[in-house]
């Protein structure tokens, strides 16, 4: 691991927040640039002494001035509008802070001469599957403002590679599940099923029980980011890579392997697909392939979903335990 700074936009932040712990146990110097500071998710959470910088990802002035005084010469961008329910509830909102903030990261990068950026993208920029399992040359056919973005951030990084020999790569993500996302979030139903079932409450969700999804841990998620900050500019294929477990489950499916751990848990999912808005049914995709990443990141999960779960679960245990 090399061991230059690295500026974590959106560290205050799920995605974010976990990069810069990974990063710092492994004693690489992190700086955090947000708008709000992260939250501690355990006594010795290391992220707490890291240097934070508050700003907006749309001020580049405060984002020079972090990159700067930080010394940073490598950048994980985190931050963002994230999801599709989001960006269509505001999509001028989700297109300027999603795509002005990437330009500034890459301007930044340009004039300071930086290294590596890393994006966090998302599968959202295929749209609906077309083959299985989706691969990096899978069409882009993105179906909501949120993918619209995140393929626009892609394109605009190979451009600023091609034309200013900026170093960019992209991950795209699927559904992310683990420690640090925040409770009662849009989304977190891995999480809300799980803190149900350790408590003995019932879990109700009216529809959307055969929605299918591909749960990848926290975890997998922040070493695939670390080591697509190291490896070596010749080794790449593309600049995209695909960060998942090539495994798709139902809510239902999903449901039923928490009730593996709590065998009386009372979970009720009604059928059909997710409702994304009103009138807006969340588009199905098949597993993504992550051959691309295993050659080029070795990149392989760690945490399929049993394994995913039973870490979680041992967490927010302790988590409440220790902090009620």
């Amino acid at each position: 691991m090399t061991h230059d700074t690295v500026l974590v936009t959106g560290g205050g932040g799920f995605i974010g927040a976990s990069v810069a712990r990974a990063l710092l146990d492994q004693g690489v110097p992190v700086a955090l640039f947000d708008q709000r500071p992260p939250t501690a998710i355990s006594d010795s959470d290391p992220i707490a002494a890291a240097p934070f910088y508050f700003g907006d990802i749309l001020d580049s002035f405060a984002l020079l001035r972090a990159l700067t005084h930080s010394g940073a010469k490598r950048v994980v961008h985190a931050a963002a509008i994230v999801g599709a329910g989001l960006s269509i509830d505001n999509p001028v909102r989700t297109i300027t802070t999603n795509l002005l903030g990437i330009t500034n990261v890459l301007e930044a990068a340009r004039s300071l001469d930086l290294g590596r950026i890393v994006l966090i993208s998302s599968q959202s920029v295929y749209g609906p599957g077309q083959y299985e399992p989706v691969d990096e040359l899978h069409p882009t056919d993105p179906d909501s403002p949120y993918g619209v973005t995140k393929l626009a951030a892609e394109k605009w990084g190979n451009v600023y590679a091609s034309a200013f020999g900026v170093d960019f790569v992209s991950l795209r993500m699927p559904h992310i599940y683990g420690p640090g996302r925040p409770a009662g979030l849009r989304g977190n139903v891995i999480q809300d099923m799980l803190e149900a079932a350790q408590i003995g409450k019932p879990f109700h969700m009216a529809r959307g029980g055969d929605q299918t999804k591909e749960p990848v841990y926290i975890l997998d998620i922040t070493r695939a980011t670390l080591a697509a900050l190291d490896v070596a500019p010749e080794r790449l294929e593309g600049r995209s890579y695909n960060i998942g477990t090539g495994v798709v489950l139902t809510w239902k499916q999903i449901a039923a392997a928490i009730r593996e751990l709590y065998p009386d848990a009372t979970m009720e999912l009604g059928d059909g697909p997710m409702v994304v808005r009103n009138g807006v049914l969340e588009q199905p995709l098949g597993p993504l392939s992550y051959d691309r990443a295993h050659r080029v990141l070795d990149y392989t999960p760690h945490y399929h979903l049993r394994d995913g779960l039973a870490h979680f679960d041992k967490w927010l245990t302790a988590s409440r335990a220790h902090f009620g």
